[in-house]
């Protein structure tokens, strides 16, 4: 189905992002301050894989705060 193409395109995407995240925090890339994510299934899963995975500072863990623009 379409949305299993679209599912692993995500992921797929999602991982391109998180390996990018973890070689350029080896360069001392500033981590955000805050991750927003729409309160959306898919968003929600695309911030995870981007960054639940990276090893983060205590002082700057990966805690999604939701945002819904009305």
């Amino acid at each position: 189905a379409a949305s299993d193409v679209y599912k692993r395109q995500g992921i797929s995407q999602a991982k391109v992002a998180r390996d990018t995240w973890a070689a350029q925090m080896k360069n001392s890339i500033p981590l955000p301050e805050v991750y927003y994510t729409s309160p959306l299934d898919r968003c929600l899963a695309t911030a995870k894989f981007t960054f639940s995975e990276l090893e983060l500072p205590p002082c700057k863990p990966f805690i999604p705060t939701v945002k819904e623009v009305s």
